[in-house]
């Protein structure tokens, strides 16, 4: 690979790298005729005060409301999402209420307000307005005294963790495809496979240069926590570096430094980067299911599932289950049926859910 190349890898990793948190269009087939729950159109203001965010909540069609379970659904920060979340929200609301369960889903603040420029809104963000919307829930006659669980997928989990670190325990938490590695090294992991499928592993000298840049970086941003001024300081020595010795083609240095800092420096980034998976997922005390997919082509399923069950066993939890499944994705379809919700996933959630409702 040449250095005009090598100049055009941040770019394409970074688009890699968001497009991995994009489900494909799938949905379940519901017959919408004698349908067994009702839907309710949900807004809220967002934490900031300057959105409002609009959902749906389902509701099964009993007369036990406040006895039902009651799940919110949390979706990744970074691109606009509308409620359905291609499909996948809408399938898993609609089964749950057939089994009783009542669930929010809604649109995330890209989505709601267009004014956001790229990249500005990140989980931590996401966490508080969570949190907004579990307060106007709770506003809601009907589900003041109802135990809100959680379900998130991919940096949703990330928001939902961060949620209950800030503000305490839901009644249970669903997390799928969770981040159970340091940012920096998940995200090291995920750019590095998809730079070595671009390169088709014909790794020569220009690759190696940028992965060890692009690993610089990465163990710098999770470092420099809470003190961006010397993270700054240390990043622009890096892309000098890099510079020096070519990585970035016909690119001014000043061209170059931006450009970098606009992929690696922007909030969205930082805060999936700097994520400490040791810090929030040790003050989880509430059930806990954790799912991935085998084959799961955006993450590797042993290593994070390895790490969760690991701080959940030093601080001496029992009350959570992880599970891995054979033939499904990251977006936990089958991979010989790619339009639906594996069932077996369904059953495991379901099934789950009502447990951990009745013990908790």
């Amino acid at each position: 690979m040449n250095k005009k190349g090598a100049s055009y890898l941040i770019l394409v990793l970074m688009i890699l790298i968001y497009s991995g948190i994009r489900l494909d269009v799938f949905s379940q087939i519901h017959n919408e005729q004698n349908k067994s729950f009702a839907r309710e159109p949900f807004s809220f203001l967002s934490d900031d005060q300057k959105t409002t965010i609009h959902g749906e909540i389902v509701l099964p069609n009993t007369s036990q409301i406040s006895t039902c379970p009651f799940i919110i659904f949390v979706q990744p920060p970074a691109i606009p999402l509308d409620k359905d979340y291609f499909g996948t929200f809408k399938a898993l609301a609609d089964s749950f209420a057939e089994k009783g369960i009542i669930s929010l889903r809604m649109e995330n603040r890209s989505k709601a307000n267009s004014s956001y420029e790229s990249d500005s809104l990140n989980s931590a963000m996401e966490a508080e307005d969570l949190y907004c919307a579990i307060v106007s829930v709770k506003k809601d006659k009907r589900f003041e005294n109802s135990r809100i669980g959680l379900l998130g997928h991919s940096e949703g989990s990330n928001a939902i963790v961060k949620e209950i670190h800030k503000h305490g325990q839901p009644a249970f938490i669903v997390l799928l495809s969770p981040m159970g590695l340091n940012g920096n090294d998940f995200a090291f992991h995920q750019m590095k496979s998809a730079l070595l499928k671009f390169v088709r592993n014909n790794v020569d000298s220009s690759v190696t240069s940028f992965l060890n840049y692009l690993e610089e970086i990465l163990s710098f941003e999770y470092k420099y926590q809470n003190n961006f001024r010397s993270l700054n300081i240390k990043f622009k020595e890096i892309v000098s570096a890099m510079y020096a010795r070519g990585g970035f083609g016909k690119q001014t240095k000043e061209e170059a430094y931006r450009r970098s800092k606009k992929d690696f420096l922007n909030p969205r980034f930082l805060d999936y980067v700097q994520f400490n998976p040791a810090l929030y997922f040790s003050s989880i005390t509430c059930p806990a299911l954790i799912l991935y997919g085998k084959e799961d082509e955006r993450l590797d399923y042993k290593s994070n599932s390895r790490n969760i069950d690991s701080l959940f066993r030093a601080n001496h939890k029992t009350n959570y289950k992880i599970v891995s499944f054979d033939g499904v994705n990251h977006d936990f379809k089958n991979k010989y049926d790619n339009e639906v919700v594996d069932e077996k996933v369904m059953d495991v959630m379901i099934e789950w859910i009502t447990t951990a409702y009745r013990k908790n």
